[in-house]
């Protein structure tokens, strides 16, 4: 009994630790990772009419499409930020590392960890998801994988750029002439590879989240006709 009672009080002391000294960089990079999912949302609604396609004057039109334009442009910047945080894993190797015993290891670090990575890959794959389900009624399967392929090699970019060259979603904006300027770190045979690594592996989780849902909405009876009604999608506008 004794023994049980220091092991939990090792654990929450464990716990205590780790969230001092790791919380604020990972509640700070859930956030980043959290942003793109609710940009999606805004962006790509499901079974109605973007902001850009709800009727107004001509001038309204053009200033909804242009607020609408620049969220596409910062969900695409932030989007990296949801699969960045698998990247943190060298955090765990060190504590790993530093750890005092298996038992640290396998009730503190991993459930932490894995509960981090967790986020962020269902954070990525339930924005690409929302994508492709906004995209594909609205034009072809055909355009929305070509837009999921342009968006995995892009995020794979981003995340190679947030982690070797330590740049960040906002740099765009703040600092353009540094982001120009490694363009140049990108022209040899190692980056391009991880690059294309890292966008094979983003397809292979959006291929498992898709999988994912489809099973889940069979499993529950949903699908895209519901009631026996057809499906009714406003085109995309031009």
């Amino acid at each position: 009994m004794f023994a049980l009672l220091d092991l939990v009080r090792l654990g929450a002391n464990d716990a205590q630790s780790l969230t001092r000294s790791h919380g604020l960089w990972m509640a700070w990079n859930l956030v980043l990772a959290l942003i793109p999912f609710g940009l999606a949302l805004v962006l790509f609604p499901l079974g109605g009419r973007s902001v850009a396609a709800v009727p107004a004057s001509r001038w309204a039109r053009v200033v909804r499409r242009s607020t609408y334009g620049f969220g596409v442009v910062l969900f695409v910047l932030f989007l990296p930020n949801a699969p960045y945080v698998l990247t943190d894993v060298i955090h765990l190797f060190d504590d790993i590392r530093l750890s005092r015993s298996d038992l640290q290891i396998l009730g503190v670090y991993l459930p932490v960890y894995l509960a981090f990575f967790g986020i962020g890959i269902a954070a990525y794959g339930a924005s690409l998801h929302r994508v492709w389900r906004w995209v594909e009624p609205r034009r072809s399967v055909r355009v929305a994988l070509g837009v999921e392929v342009g968006l995995h090699l892009l995020v794979a970019l981003g995340v190679y750029l947030g982690r070797v060259l330590r740049l960040n979603s906002w740099h765009v904006f703040t600092r353009p002439r540094v982001v120009l300027g490694t363009l140049d770190a990108l022209a040899g045979p190692f980056p391009i590879a991880m690059i294309l690594i890292s966008a094979l592996t983003l397809a292979a989780v959006s291929l498992f989240w898709r999988v994912g849902d489809a099973g889940v909405r069979s499993l529950f009876g949903a699908g895209h006709l519901r009631a026996g009604r057809p499906r009714t999608v406003t085109p995309m506008p031009l």
